[in-house]
Formats: structure tokens, C-alpha cells, sequence
């Protein structure tokens, strides 16, 4: 070989090797760029802003109803992140910043001991979707995830995941419940059809015994909205699935409007609260009885609406209960906990015989109707701050008591009630158990009625009178349903 030659072979080695340190250099800033693209963490206000965009684009995927709005707050250790829709009604807006609210509120709680020594932090993302639908309602399922880095390490994983839905009336902005949706007992036809969904959708990601947990007795089906062309069906805190980055621990499904069609209302979205309007809550305890129907028939004559608070041993031994607790729900009624065999919780039964009876009694309604009771009424109206920790259910109270149960008199029952004045934010004690209540329903709903009232049940009057969410762990006492005419209460006592 030629020296010229050799030159050249050494030139072109020599190029060869710039050439790879080159290529070297090139790959592993690829490979950076792509670890800052995949990482699943942030460290700064700008890269936590890019985080909580990119899980607003992934539950965002549906928007068809309101205007974005975005709260991005870095923090070190929390950092929140919130997008909600603007929607038309201040109402509807109201309710979903409470929920915003809420869960920054629990969240700051929850994860105020994170060890910063050890470089722990956790986020709350809020995202959304919402839906326009074939009737008088507009949808939104807002999807609230909680993250934390384990360890100290530097990637974030999920804690928690949970999705809030509400289905807007588009006449008065308060959101429609699962009462207004569907008939009474729908769980016996939309179990089936769910679980069809869910098995064909995640396959081996369910977990063993999931189909317990969406049976037509599990009560499972009330987490919902409303789509152009079906309901979709939410099942949050990994109870069907894992915690994973890519379904946050949620399942989900959606079943078309025809499949449906045997347990929708024929009135979705007829039936409007407006909460400029006044209203007031009758409520029956010690049910249900052979007279309730005839209760039933009153509201359904006047489109008007009542909570029963059922007793478990009623429920279990009167003959026809289930339908009548799947017709109080087909009404559009509230159904509630009264306890199993009624014995008063002060001094007189252990917090564990305490616990055993609101369990029993929420099985026994479970059983007739297929769904949980939503709130819980105390025997006598007795109960304490540590009796309440083991209910696992709002205890609501009264602020009229019609003393129906003590003059078995329609006259007198009637005037009880007209006597205490200003009926607007207030609940009125009644029982289901003696026809002389029924006649006075049947003159109190129209006479109530012509001045202006409407009926609304105990969840919707704290919810639309008081603008609070109903709380599972808080008794609402006697001093809490008197109206200050202002969304608020007239005594700071609300016990």
C-alpha cells in the first residue's frame, strides 16, 4: 500500500471516529429527551403545568358542554391542578366548585405530613368531561386523581382515583340523581349488561369477585352520566381494577339508551328544583307500612317528593316491601335508614349493637330494593358525635315535628305544621304508619303548594338550600335546617 494511501486510511479513521462520538452524543441526548418525555414526574411550576395539561388532554377526551377553566398551583410538597367547565347556570357552577373546593380541602389535610427531607410530594389533578345529552340535561363526570412519589423516588404514582358526576337540568341548573333517571329496582337490568361491558373491556385487569361488586344488589350503579347516546357508569378507588397510569383505578362503561329503555323515566329531567323558589322536606319515619303507598299516591297526584326513613324489620316482614321501596324510588323519593328494630343509641346499646343495626337495617333495604340507603335517621333522634363516626351516613334530624304519632288526628297534624310559619330550608317530621298522616299529606301538599313551595328531599335540601355537599360523617341536628333567607343558616348552632 502506498503512503498516500495509509494518509487516506488514517483520515477516514479518523472521521470515522468524530463520526461515533458524534452519534454517541446524538443517542444519548435522545435518550434523555425521551426519559423527560416519559418520565411521569415534574420539579418545576413550568413542568407541572405541562404535567396537569397532559392529564387534562387524557380525561378531557369528551368536552361538549361549557367553557375550559384552568387553577394550576405548584407547590413543594402539593401541588393541585384543576379544569372545570364554566356551564350557563350559577347553580350548576356553584356545585362544581364545591366539589373543587372539597377535594383541594381534604387533599391539603391528607397530605400535610408528607417528609420533604425525603423529597416527598403528591398532586391533585381535577379534569373533566361533559356531555350534551337527548334531554333536558347537561352532563359532567369530573375525575379527581391523587398522586404521590414513592419513597422519595422521582416518578409519581397513583393513590387515588375518583370520579363525581352530575347530570344538569338545563331548566334550573340543579343536578338530577339516579331517582330522577330511573324507575325504582333498575338494578336488576342494568347489572347484567354491565358486567357484559366490564368483562369485555378490561378482561384479566378485573380483580376476583368483581362481578359481587356490580351484582343487581350492590347498589353500584348510581355513579352516572348521561351521554348523546347512553349512560356511562363509573366505579372509582380501584374497586373493580388496580391503581394503574393508564385508568387511575377507574372503570368505566357505557350502555345505549335502547338497552335501557324497560328502567328509564318517561320525565328525565322534568322534575326542576329552583333554588330561588322555596322549599321544604317532609320526611316519614318507623316505615314502610300498608299505608305508605297511599303516601305515594299523594306525591305522585302532586309531582312532589318525600324521604322515608325504613326500618329493617319492616322491610324484612311486611309483605310487599320491595315494591314499595323501589316505587318510593320510581317516585323520585329518598330512601333512608330508621335502624334495624328501633331502640334508642344514647345510654341504652353499645356503639358496637349500634353499628350491627344501621348495618342490618342498609342490608335489609339493599335486599328489597337494590340500592343503599343514602342517609340515616337516629331512633328518637338521639345521637352523639362518637355514635355518628360508626354510622357511615349523613344523620339528619328535624326542625317541625307534626306530632302526628302522638294525636293520630288529621286536623291537629295538619296545624302543626301551618304553625310554624316560614316552612323554606325546613324538615318536617312525619310516620308512615296511620291514615290520619296520609289525609294530612294529601291537604298539606296542595295548600303548601299554591304559596309557593316545592318539596325537595333531605339530600337536595342540603345541597340546594344550604349549597353543601351532603357529608357522610356529620349529623345534621335541630338548629341546622332553619333558613337564614341568604344560602345560609339562622342559627351558628347547627346541632
Amino acid at each position: 500500500m502506498s503512503r498516500r494511501g495509509n494518509k487516506h486510511y488514517r483520515i477516514n479513521a479518523k472521521k470515522l471516529i468524530i463520526f461515533l462520538a458524534i452519534l454517541v452524543v446524538i443517542i444519548a441526548g435522545a435518550a434523555v429527551a425521551v426519559h423527560m418525555l416519559s418520565s411521569n414526574s415534574y420539579d418545576s411550576e413550568s413542568s407541572f403545568q405541562k404535567y396537569a395539561g397532559s392529564y387534562f388532554g387524557d380525561v378531557g377526551d369528551k368536552q361538549s358542554v361549557g367553557d375550559k377553566q384552568d387553577s394550576i398551583k405548584y407547590g413543594e410538597p402539593l401541588s393541585t391542578a384543576a379544569e372545570t367547565p364554566k356551564l350557563d347556570m350559577d347553580v350548576s357552577n356553584r356545585t362544581i366548585s364545591m366539589e373543587v373546593k372539597t377535594e383541594k380541602a381534604a387533599f391539603d389535610t391528607d397530605y400535610s405530613g408528607l417528609n420533604t427531607d425525603e423529597k416527598e410530594k403528591a398532586c391533585l389533578l381535577i379534569g373533566y368531561s361533559s356531555h350534551k345529552t337527548p334531554y333536558k340535561v347537561q352532563s359532567v363526570a369530573m375525575t379527581s386523581v391523587i398522586e404521590q412519589n414513592k419513597d422519595g423516588s422521582k416518578d409519581m404514582s397513583v393513590k387515588s382515583g375518583v370520579v363525581h358526576t352530575y347530570n344538569f337540568s338545563t331548566k334550573s341548573g340543579v343536578s338530577i340523581g339516579a331517582a330522577g333517571v330511573f324507575k325504582g329496582g333498575y338494578g336488576d337490568t342494568v347489572a347484567p349488561l354491565v358486567q357484559k361491558k366490564l368483562d369485555k373491556a378490561y378482561g384479566d385487569k378485573l380483580k376476583d369477585g368483581w362481578k359481587d361488586k356490580v351484582s343487581k344488589t350492590s347498589g353500584a350503579f348510581s355513579n352516572f352520566v348521561l351521554t348523546k347516546s347512553g349512560i356511562t357508569f363509573y366505579f372509582d378507588q380501584a374497586s373493580l381494577i388496580k391503581y394503574d397510569t393508564e385508568d387511575n383505578g377507574i372503570a368505566s362503561c357505557s350502555v345505549s339508551y335502547d338497552d335501557l329503555s324497560k328502567v328509564l323515566r318517561d320525565d328525565i329531567g322534568k322534575r326542576v328544583i329552583d333554588p330561588k323558589k322555596k322549599m321544604v322536606a317532609f320526611t316519614f319515619d318507623d316505615g314502610p307500612s300498608e299505608y305508605t303507598n297511599d303516601l305515594l299516591d299523594v306525591f305522585e297526584k302532586y309531582d312532589a317528593v318525600g324521604t322515608f326513613f325504613e326500618l329493617g324489620q319492616n322491610v324484612d316482614n311486611l309483605k310487599g316491601a320491595s315494591k314499595i321501596l323501589k316505587r318510593e324510588l320510581s317516585v323520585g323519593c329518598e330512601v333512608g335508614c330508621h335502624s334495624y328494630d328501633h331502640p334508642y343509641f344514647m345510654d341504652t346499646i353499645s356503639k358496637s349493637k349500634a353499628k350491627q343495626e344501621v348495618e342490618k337495617g342498609c342490608a335489609a333495604i339493599k335486599k328489597a330494593c337494590g340500592q343503599d340507603p343514602t342517609v340515616f335517621r337516629p331512633p328518637g333522634g338521639e345521637i352523639d358525635k362518637k355514635t355518628e363516626a360508626i354510622v357511615g351516613l349523613p344523620s339528619i334530624l328535624w326542625s317541625v315535628d307534626s306530632l302526628d304519632w302522638s294525636n293520630r288526628n288529621t286536623a291537629k297534624t295538619v296545624a302543626n305544621v301551618m304553625k310554624a310559619g316560614n316552612l323554606d330550608g325546613k324538615v318536617v317530621l312525619m310516620h308512615s304508619l296511620y291514615p290520619s298522616t296520609v289525609r294530612a299529606v294529601n291537604e298539606l301538599v296542595p295548600k303548601l303548594e299554591a304559596k309557593g313551595y316545592q318539596f325537595v328531599t333531605v339530600s337536595e335540601m342540603i345541597q340546594y338550600r344550604y349549597n353543601e355537599t351532603v357529608d357522610n360523617n356529620k349529623i345534621y341536628g335541630y338548629n341546622y335546617f332553619y333558613y337564614d333567607g341568604h344560602g345560609g343558616h339562622m342559627y351558628e348552632n347547627n346541632r
